[in-house]
């Protein structure tokens, strides 16, 4: 549903099997044997309005996210006692922050988000995410792009604490760090070399 322009806003209902690979192995059927998740979100963009006419204007346009999706089915807290329902709520930005010249693309954008869920039922409860993007860094290679990625994930403290005290390795968190370049060789083929690193 979009009210407005700007404005927008989507719900869906999706499965939500816990063992996918067994319980719909060919992805094709819409077989719910947990239970369903729903899923919302409501979105505000700016500067994508008649981006095709304004080929002799330097574009910013962005994206502001918010959504959540809920499961009403039972999910096992770190010392294995199951309660009903789990959710999830993130946010996110998409903004282009510099451009070279006129036109909609060409320049830096920016990314970053953040999600969260109850750390009592959810080992891995909440993550965050950015990235710096610039599209035709190279010149003459307008549809390229390179890109810098940052990932930081934080293990909940129920489950951490849990797992320490039956031996295992205390884990609080993992960050990543990626880098990777977009190389549009035709309309229809893509070549990405991605150089991830782990801690």
């Amino acid at each position: 549903m979009q009210p407005t322009r700007d404005l927008y806003f989507t719900a869906a209902v999706i499965s939500g099997n816990r063992n996918p690979y067994q319980q719909d192995k060919t992805g094709l059927n819409f077989v719910i044997k947990d239970s369903p998740v729903f899923l919302y979100e409501v979105g505000y963009t700016h500067g994508l309005e008649n981006s095709a006419g304004q080929l002799d204007k330097k574009m910013y346009s962005g994206t502001f996210k918010f959504g959540a999706a809920y499961n009403g089915g039972t999910f096992a807290n770190a010392a294995g006692v199951r309660s009903s329902a789990n959710y999830l709520i993130y946010c996110a930005i998409n903004q282009a922050l510099y451009r070279a010249g006129a036109g909609p693309d060409r320049g830096l954008d920016a990314t970053i988000g953040f999600d969260w869920s109850p750390d009592d039922v959810n080992r891995q409860n909440s993550q965050i995410t950015g990235a710096l993007r610039y599209n035709g860094l190279i010149p003459g290679r307008a549809k390229d792009w390179a890109a810098f990625g940052f990932v930081y994930s934080k293990i909940s403290d129920q489950f951490r604490f849990a797992e320490g005290s039956i031996g295992l390795p205390p884990l609080g968190s993992e960050k990543a760090l990626e880098f990777n370049y977009g190389l549009q060789l035709t309309p229809y083929f893509l070549v990405q070399p991605v150089f991830p690193v782990l801690r």
